[in-house]
């Protein structure tokens, strides 16, 4: 069973990538802990509830915490420069609950980034968050990929290893390499070293400069600094 233990603290991916403090209880829908379904609060109601909540205490938010040298919230377990180290403009669908949420969170990046650039999500998530109980969860495919971002290539990984999914510029890219890395018509990268990471390595190899992983761990700290962390304890990793 999968319990997207994260989503308590994470925002909704609605808007920009570092919605302002968004905190609640979940995505829309249900979330199963343990056997047991509770009901959550809709994303956008979840964030403005949390801004009201800091507003009627009066507690500064957490860029003005930081300005004043104060401390704020401490996560002691992150991979800030790990997420550094991905390529692209990396763009977890945590929150998501359906595959519209997945579009949503693609578009507003796509929105917020340079034409053409690469939205990419590796890890952190889980088809199966997408998709009620008893339904044949999936990622999103290529059309589906295609109307959140025409502009953009995109690349969404489940984990270091697949299964995947990219869109028509994304594949077109892939298809490039040599030799090429398979792609089904609608999108798919099938798990494996041969599949999905080849498709990873090519844009790790191709994506990365210094300056966007630094780029990509200031994104990180920002994310985190909205939410009104101030500390990180980096666990580090390998990729």
């Amino acid at each position: 069973m999968i319990v997207q233990v994260r989503r308590t603290f994470k925002n909704s991916g609605r808007g920009d990538a570092t919605c302002g403090g968004c905190a609640g209880e979940g995505s829309d829908g249900e979330v199963s802990d343990g056997g047991t379904k509770r009901p959550v609060t809709p994303a956008a109601d979840r964030c403005e509830r949390w801004r009201g909540v800091r507003a009627a205490l009066g507690l500064p938010t957490a860029r003005a915490v930081a300005r004043q040298g104060a401390s704020g919230g401490v996560d002691n377990h992150d991979h800030i420069v790990l997420v550094g180290n991905r390529p692209g403009y990396y763009t977890p669908p945590e929150n998501a609950s359906s595959i519209a949420d997945v579009q949503e969170t693609v578009a507003a990046r796509a929105k917020a980034i340079p034409r053409g650039a690469w939205v990419t999500t590796i890890g952190g998530f889980h088809r199966n968050q997408l998709f009620p109980r008893g339904q044949n969860p999936r990622l999103p495919t290529l059309a589906e990929l295609d109307m959140a971002a025409p502009d953009h290539p995109v690349y969404i990984s489940e984990s270091f290893m697949g299964p995947s999914a990219t869109n028509s510029l994304g594949k077109g890219f892939f298809e490039r390499q040599t030799p090429p890395v398979p792609v089904g018509e609608d999108g798919s990268i099938a798990t494996g070293s041969q599949s999905t990471g080849r498709a990873t390595l090519a844009l790790r190899q191709t994506q990365l400069t210094f300056e966007q992983r630094k780029r990509g761990a200031i994104d990180a700290m920002t994310y985190g600094l909205d939410l009104g962390i101030t500390t990180h304890l980096d666990q580090g990793d390998a990729i």
